[in-house]
């Protein structure tokens, strides 16, 4: 910032002996301010640490990711790094957020960091824009931001899967509350009835899915398709039925939030801290 300062005050009161001389002298500062305002939006922000859990509010906005806000353990290093989870929230803005945050804790515990996205609606989420977030924080320190598991509902669980049917690879694991890798056409045309594409790719094998979906849920049916389908080409798949549910935010239930932490145990983070 203090560099900052001291560019724009020369920009103000900077003189040369031709005139040419001095605007070419003004556009060359224009551009040194603008490229560190650039860096500066992109990278974090602002860091709250406490005894146990460190957040970093950041924005990569400008490289064309998204603003965020990372949990991580406070004594999370290169050498013992944390596993990263991103959250994706459902159709309303930042649905789902204040009931999510909190899991923070219990994911470090388990060597898992968690980011969330603050303000962006799910209209926004794609591929293009999450690889960009994932490069503006590759440098935090502790932080392992290879394959990112999912976290998802509604909404933010169909962007999910569609990036992982276009790319199973680029994910660790998916866990998706009342979202459905469904048949669009027939979706459009009738309704939630049939399982949709499942990926070629071989990589496919190597990301575990866990699906949480109520028994009064419509959705319910492309997951039972799933279980049986999913299987035949090396998909490890989870589904964990909820009992008089429909499609419903169930991540905070406390049943379901134990079949989370289990499944996560089982699919491995990094350090775990107290």
């Amino acid at each position: 910032m203090v560099l900052f300062i001291y560019l724009f005050h020369y920009y103000q009161n900077s003189t040369a002996l031709f005139r040419g001389k001095m605007i070419l002298s003004k556009k060359l500062l224009l551009v040194c301010i603008f490229t560190f305002c650039s860096c500066l939006f992109a990278y974090p922000t602002n860091s709250i640490t406490n005894s146990s859990v460190r957040i970093i509010e950041g924005n990569a906005e400008s490289d064309g990711g998204h603003k965020y806000r990372l949990h991580i353990s406070a004594k999370a290093t290169d050498k013992k790094p944390q596993r990263l989870i991103v959250w994706l929230h459902g159709r309303a803005k930042e649905s789902g957020n204040k009931y999510v945050k909190p899991m923070a804790k219990d994911f470090i515990k388990k060597g898992f960091a968690l980011m969330v996205f603050e303000k962006d609606s799910y209209l926004k989420w794609n591929q293009k824009k999450l690889l960009k977030t994932l490069d503006a924080v590759k440098n935090i320190p502790g932080l392992s931001t290879e394959k990112p598991i999912m976290l998802c509902y509604s909404l933010g669980g169909q962007t999910a899967i569609k990036m992982w049917w276009k790319d199973p690879g680029q994910f660790g694991g998916l866990i998706l509350n009342s979202a459905y890798p469904l048949n669009y056409k027939a979706y459009y045309k009738d309704k939630i009835s049939k399982l949709g594409k499942i990926p070629k790719q071989n990589s496919v094998k190597e990301v575990p899915i866990l699906a949480i979906v109520g028994t009064e849920d419509e959705g319910k049916i492309v997951w039972e398709e799933a279980e049986k389908e999913y299987p035949k080409h090396g998909i490890d798949i989870t589904v964990h039925y909820v009992p008089g549910k429909g499609h419903k935010f169930m991540l905070n239930e406390t049943n379901v939030f134990k079949k989370v932490l289990n499944w996560l145990d089982k699919l491995g983070g990094k350090t775990k801290y107290k």
